[in-house]
């Protein structure tokens, strides 16, 4: 068996698959695989007026896109090119000798500030959105406003998670980040199946949603959370980035690329469900 992984290994190397492309693919197939699954169960385990809430909760969640703007790729770019200039960057980045470390920390502190406020805008803000699109629940339809709550909750939390796993893909964790974001879907599809199954209607999927963000938590603060907590305390007097002259400029134009997307793909599911 050892022998068998080693010739894998061996090959995959050879066609210039490494860990992190190999993960990525991986998540991949698995959703290939079990998006269809979970949507037999679906249409199985949720009734049509089930199905009309829960299609409109994704299509509420996509506003998400507005309020980030493209932000998790345009972190990825400035503290790739930041790391990239360290000097033996593997281990430099707790050194304050190090005008890119700083940058990098200054990158990190700013946006994640930032962009924990923008989560609590984004909840307050969408949360009553939600209440009013959806209503109370229409007839046989359990938890809806209690199933947006915690969608529009959870996702909030997202905001500034997905800043600490950008700034760490920027700092070359890719393999580190793709194999959590390749658990983190098997968790909330398994979950998300089960609880289907045990009849929680609209609750699944924000149960499942849930799970995976304790998941990203725990894994943060067992794997990078000394590494995280350095950037975060680091003096960032000297080399600061701003995030409005150094960042926004090429946020935006990420950012409209995705919002066109969401508009003309997602946006109308709410407004047809609200209307009709």
């Amino acid at each position: 068996m050892k022998t068998l992984f080693q010739n894998v290994r061996f090959w995959l190397r050879r066609l210039g698959i490494d860990g992190a492309i190999a993960y990525t693919l991986s998540a991949q197939g698995y959703l290939f695989i079990s998006r269809p699954l979970l949507l037999v169960l679906t249409v199985r385990y949720l009734s049509i007026e089930e199905q009309g809430y829960y299609y409109s909760i994704l299509g509420l969640v996509g506003v998400k896109t507005l309020f980030e703007m493209g932000i998790g790729n345009a972190i990825i770019h400035k503290v790739g090119l930041e790391y990239g200039a360290n000097d033996n960057n593997v281990h430099s980045l707790g050194r304050d000798d190090q005008p890119n470390s700083v940058r990098i920390a200054s990158i990190f502190q700013s946006t994640l500030l930032i962009y924990s406020i923008i989560a609590v805008v984004f909840a307050l803000v969408m949360l009553p959105l939600g209440w009013f699109i959806l209503g109370s629940g229409g007839t046989g339809v359990r938890y809806a406003r209690l199933s947006w709550s915690l969608v529009a909750l959870a996702t909030a939390v997202t905001m500034p998670l997905n800043i600490s796993l950008s700034v760490l893909i920027g700092m070359g964790r890719i393999r580190q980040v793709a194999l959590m974001k390749l658990w983190a879907g098997i968790i909330h599809s398994v979950a998300y199946a089960g609880l289907l199954v045990l009849n929680y209607g609209l609750l699944a999927s924000p149960l499942g949603l849930v799970f995976v963000v304790i998941y990203q938590f725990i894994f943060l603060a067992i794997y990078f959370g000394s590494q995280l907590t350095r950037l975060w305390i680091k003096t960032v007097d000297m080399n600061r980035v701003s995030w409005l002259h150094d960042i926004f400029p090429l946020q935006w134009k990420i950012g409209v690329s995705w919002l066109s997307t969401y508009l003309l793909s997602q946006a109308v599911i709410p407004i047809v469900f609200r209307t009709n």
